[in-house]
């Protein structure tokens, strides 16, 4: 026999034992299956990410557990997200807060994180040049006039990186 509510249940089991006499024993066995505490949610880690390769999404961060499973809907426990992001000077280095909630949906008790994704450029731009540039002088001259190649400039994260050049 099962009794109890959607957020806790208790099952009554009966054992009845018997030999070939007829002798009988009957045994109850009462299991009763409680809710499982917040405190055991464990949330999603905090992480830095390099722009070129930043999935940001709760499918590559992760998202609440309860006993390793992703908790849904499970025992009548709700999650919900939601995300602010902050861009930095750069434009290109920028922060989600993901704010997390879990609600126990039979006391209304709900606990509370804030997930950090760091999102920045960490590999510097690649300069291609001419690997070898032969300069000459003005004819009969000690100096020369030289217009050099501009460099192409590739970087994984910013679409216009600069470009400083000292001699």
């Amino acid at each position: 026999e099962i009794m109890g509510t959607p957020c806790e249940k208790i099952i009554q089991r009966t054992w009845t034992a018997m030999d070939d006499s007829g002798n009988e024993t009957i045994c109850l066995q009462i299991i009763t299956i409680t809710r499982p505490s917040l405190a055991e949610i464990a949330f999603p880690k905090d992480t830095t990410m390099n722009c070129n390769a930043a999935d940001t999404t709760v499918a590559a961060l992760g998202q609440p557990l309860l006993d390793s499973i992703p908790i849904g809907d499970i025992c009548n426990l709700s999650t919900s997200r939601r995300d602010t992001i902050e861009y930095f000077c750069d434009s290109i280095t920028y922060q989600i807060k993901r704010f997390w909630t879990v609600i126990d949906d039979c006391s209304g008790e709900m606990v509370r994180d804030t997930q950090m994704i760091l999102v920045q450029d960490t590999l510097a731009p690649d300069i291609k040049i001419q690997n070898t540039f032969v300069a000459t002088t003005d004819p009969g001259q000690c100096y020369g006039t030289v217009n050099l190649p501009v460099p192409e400039l590739l970087d994984n994260c910013d679409n216009t990186p600069s470009l400083f050049v000292s001699t």
